[in-house]
């Protein structure tokens, strides 16, 4: 197995977490101005901001999913949440026809007048 080793030293140990400050500052920053211009996140790349905030913070790698992991869970996530709207629909097209099927069509029925209609009828 090839090693990669990097000697830090003290001082640049301390650049990096004198660097997690202004990281902090600037997403506190933007998460107030959020409030009042939401599209103002579409500026942040957070995925990059986790991953540089774990190299500053000197975090093992291992405890941060790479780009490919993270899209593949992004996908699952997003296959559950369209599920989920799609039984939301289903449910809601069977509430319709339930209310439908025990709506009065007999005379007089608005119903039968707007089909009526729909047929090119009187």
């Amino acid at each position: 197995m090839d090693l990669n080793v990097e000697y830090v030293s003290i001082m640049a140990q301390a650049s990096k977490l004198a660097g997690i400050g202004g990281v902090e500052r600037l997403m506190q920053f933007v998460g107030n101005l959020a409030a009042a211009k939401p599209e103002t996140l579409d500026k942040i790349d957070f995925d990059a901001t986790v991953d540089t905030m774990a190299q500053m913070l000197g975090v093992p790698p291992k405890l941060i999913h790479d780009t490919a992991t993270t899209d593949k869970i992004r996908q699952g996530r997003a296959k559950q949440e369209e599920a989920q709207r799609a039984m939301a629909m289903a449910e809601q097209g069977a509430k319709t026809a339930k209310t439908m099927a025990d709506t009065q069509v007999t005379e007089p029925s608005v119903l039968t007048a707007m089909m009526n209609q729909m047929r090119g009828g009187a």
